[in-house]
């Protein structure tokens, strides 16, 4: 064999090597690939449910929000009612004609004593 024809052979066991570790090479990236593509499933599908998880967060605020609203505006309204009432009592009990016609229809004892140390009854005198 002449130096020509065993380079020929040495050119075809380089290139049937090259095609080998062409495929190797070929499937580790196909590999790498698939493995890139799942974990990016897996962090689309984290990033999924912490974006559903947000959504419903907002909402549960906003119906608590809505909540509170609501029931401030009925304390609100049970105070100025509660306010109203305390100043018609207050007048009631500065006009001594109005307080007589009141007090026929109430229990004297306590608008007496409410009337006298200016103080709802029951509560300590000093």
């Amino acid at each position: 064999m002449n130096s020509f024809e065993q380079a020929i052979l040495i050119r075809k066991d380089l290139e049937a090597r090259i095609r080998v570790l062409e495929r190797m090479e070929g499937d580790k990236i196909n590999d790498m690939i698939a493995d890139y593509a799942k974990r990016e499933d897996d962090y689309l599908d984290i990033v999924r449910c912490m974006h559903e998880d947000y959504d419903k967060y907002k909402s549960d605020v906003a119906k608590e929000f809505k909540l509170r609203d609501h029931v401030q505006k009925r304390l609100e309204e049970h105070i100025g009612v509660l306010q109203r009432e305390l100043i018609l009592s207050q007048n009631i009990i500065k006009n001594p004609n109005v307080f007589g016609r009141v007090n026929e229809n109430m229990v004297s004892t306590k608008t007496e004593e409410y009337h006298y140390f200016r103080q709802p009854a029951g509560e300590q005198h000093p």
